[in-house]
């Protein structure tokens, strides 16, 4: 299975509404919504510091919380956050039931067809292909990516939509299919001028091109994308903050993997300057 590099920052799962918009609840009952940006704070906190015993119990008690208060859309955000953590932690049973759960919500809220319901689609889907079920996983990423793209949804969304779909396609075996979308994925980033996302679309390509040609094959692609790579998260541009520390951390594996030590070495010095300054 591929080692997922794609980057998905919280804003490319929330609503970009008012999270306390209660116009769409079917329910009758009072609402008293919960504080989002406060839960996701502290959540983050946790997240940073990999500590998912905290995070667990912080995202129990808000989900206590959002239930108490009749919240419909604080539980699915909620229910959003535990798929994601439960992924994390490799606990399947805990994952099936935040994805039975935020599927229900969808329906219950009334939100199919709206960017919310796409966001909680590519969150299930992300769950599915980080269990092995790539093909389960597709059948949400292109419900994810009609929605997104008849809404017009960002580019920077969309991209990274395209990313997990190639992912999941090349955990298929569908390997044709997999450098397409990544291809789409690096012609997105390209027209954001983000380099550093599309260096990690470059390196995951180079990932499905080695798994089609299996390990033993060479492939001047491979070559090729990797100096891509390297030239994009080397660019003198390029802000030496956490983010760029992060990305590189990311990427690192891939250069060690396929024998360029001396960009590897280079990042990890980056990296150290970067954590040791701030």
């Amino acid at each position: 299975m591929f080692e997922d590099k794609t980057i998905l920052k919280r804003e490319d799962y929330e609503e970009p509404n008012c999270p306390f918009c209660v116009d769409q609840y079917k329910s009758n009952k009072p609402v008293k919504s919960i504080d989002i940006n406060r839960m996701t704070a502290k959540l983050d906190e946790y997240l940073e510091r990999d500590d998912f015993d905290s995070a667990r119990r912080h995202l129990d008690y808000w989900l206590s919380e959002a239930r108490f208060g009749n919240d419909l859309r604080g539980e699915l955000a909620i229910q959003n956050e535990l798929m994601g953590l439960n992924r994390r932690c490799k606990n399947r049973e805990e994952a099936d039931k935040a994805v039975a759960r935020g599927l229900e919500l969808v329906e219950e809220i009334g939100l199919q067809g709206t960017e919310t319901s796409a966001t909680t689609f590519l969150n299930v889907a992300t769950v599915y292909n980080s269990f092995d079920e790539p093909e389960r996983a597709l059948e949400y990423y292109k419900k994810a990516e009609a929605i997104y793209e008849s809404v017009n949804v960002n580019k920077y969304k969309l991209g990274g939509l395209y990313n997990n779909m190639a992912l999941a396609y090349g955990n298929a075996g569908k390997y044709g299919e997999a450098k397409k979308m990544f291809g789409k994925a690096i012609d997105l980033m390209k027209e954001l001028d983000n380099k550093l996302e599309e260096a990690i679309s470059y390196l995951n390509l180079v990932d499905v091109i080695q798994a089609e040609i299996g390990e033993d094959g060479v492939s001047e692609e491979i070559d090729r994308y990797l100096d891509i790579s390297e030239q994009l998260l080397t660019d003198k541009e390029l802000k030496m903050d956490l983010y760029y520390a992060y990305v590189c951390d990311k990427c690192i594996p891939a250069f060690d993997f396929y024998g360029r030590f001396g960009i590897a070495d280079e990042l990890r010095k980056r990296v150290k300057d970067i954590y040791e300054r701030t």
